[in-house]
Formats: structure tokens, C-alpha cells, sequence
């Protein structure tokens, strides 16, 4: 008589979570101001007099005045502002989880039984029982009984 049993169980569990977020803000401001002020003022004044008396003696007057007056004014503001700002955030989660497990059980079960009889030697009985329990992978247990005579 002999019976085998084998069970197997396998589990496999896996798990991968990825999260990325990535934020990018960029901020520019320029300012330019420019103020070109011309003021050119010209302002001539001649004044010119002129007498010319002749007489039997002989005289002569001349009088001449002249008046520049030139006014220039010139302003130039020139203001200019930059600002420049760049942020970037950048998150990675990445989570992976393996989890394996693996049970195998195998259970064989032999029985021999053997008789002779014999009218001028006598009667001889035998039996023979082997179990042998195999779970992988680390226990191996065997058992072997003999009985006869």
C-alpha cells in the first residue's frame, strides 16, 4: 500500500508606488525708465547805434552795443530696475515592495507486508513501514520502522 500527498503554496505579492511632482515658477520683472529733459534757452539782443554828425569841424560818434545770452539746460535720468526670480521643486517617491512565499509539503506513506509459511520451517512475518515528510525548503524528517521476524 502506498499513498503520496504533495501541497504546494506560492504567494507573490508586489507592490511599486511612483509619485514625481515637479513645480517650476519663474518670476522676471524689468523696469527701464528714461527721462530726457532739453531745455535750449537762445536769447541775442544787439542793439546798434549808429550817429554820424558831420560838420564843417568834423566829428564822428559811433556807439554800438550787442547783448548774447544762450541758456542750456540738459537732464537725462535713466533708471532701470531687473528682478529675476527662479524656484523649482522637484519630488521622486518611488516605493517597490516584493514579498515571495513559497511552501511545498510532500507526505509518502509506504506499507509492505509480506508472509510466508512454510509446513517444515515455520511461520516468518514481515512488515516493513516507511514515512518520509519532506517540506521545503529547510526541514526533511524520515521515518523508518521494521518489524519482522
Amino acid at each position: 500500500m502506498a499513498a503520496s500527498m504533495a501541497t504546494s503554496t506560492r504567494t507573490t505579492t508586489k507592490t511599486s508606488a511612483a509619485t514625481s511632482t515637479g513645480t517650476t515658477t519663474k518670476t522676471s520683472t524689468a523696469t527701464s525708465t528714461r527721462t530726457t529733459t532739453k531745455t535750449s534757452a537762445a536769447t541775442s539782443t544787439g542793439t546798434t547805434t549808429k550817429t554820424s554828425a558831420a560838420t564843417s569841424t568834423g566829428t564822428t560818434t559811433k556807439t554800438s552795443t550787442a547783448t548774447s545770452t544762450r541758456t542750456t539746460t540738459k537732464t537725462l535720468t535713466v533708471t532701470s530696475t531687473r528682478a529675476t526670480t527662479a524656484t523649482s521643486t522637484r519630488t521622486s517617491i518611488k516605493t517597490i515592495t516584493a514579498t515571495s512565499t513559497r511552501t511545498t509539503t510532500m507526505t509518502s506513506t509506504a506499507t509492505s507486508t509480506r508472509t510466508t509459511t512454510a509446513a517444515s520451517i515455520g511461520t516468518s512475518t514481515r512488515t516493513i513501514t516507511a514515512t518520509s515528510i519532506v517540506t521545503s525548503p529547510l526541514t526533511t524528517s524520515s521515518v523508518r520502522a521494521s518489524t519482522g521476524m
